[in-house]
């Protein structure tokens, strides 16, 4: 039955308990969810670790989802904000790596 419902209804019907219907958003959402993480990342593995950050916000902020949108817009912009956490925190990484002053190009070898 909960098949033919509608996302949000799904989804609110989660909120109460059923998680049946989650189950059904799962099958519903998780090939395009992952396809566009990969879209994104380029990279399984980090594909996979944002897929799994993304449906574990849905889960844990189940309790303040409004439908005031399609369910599948906010698990995408929920999927996209995981995404750009992960870039904010490489670039970060990133930037704490120090370079070797001996082995950084000088204006004398050009």
């Amino acid at each position: 039955m909960t098949d033919n419902l509608e996302d949000s209804a799904l989804m609110l019907r989660y909120q109460g308990g059923d998680i049946a219907a989650f189950e059904v958003l799962y099958r519903r959402h998780n090939d395009s969810l992952y396809r566009y993480l990969l879209r994104l990342s380029l990279n399984h593995a980090t594909a996979e670790d944002l897929f799994q950050e993304a449906w574990g916000k849905i889960i844990n902020a189940r309790q303040n989802y409004r439908p005031t949108a399609r369910f599948s817009t906010y698990l995408f912009r929920v999927a996209h904000n995981c995404f750009i956490d992960y870039i904010r925190r490489n670039k970060r990484h990133t930037a704490e790596i120090d370079i070797d002053p001996d082995l950084s190009p000088t204006t004398d070898d050009a």
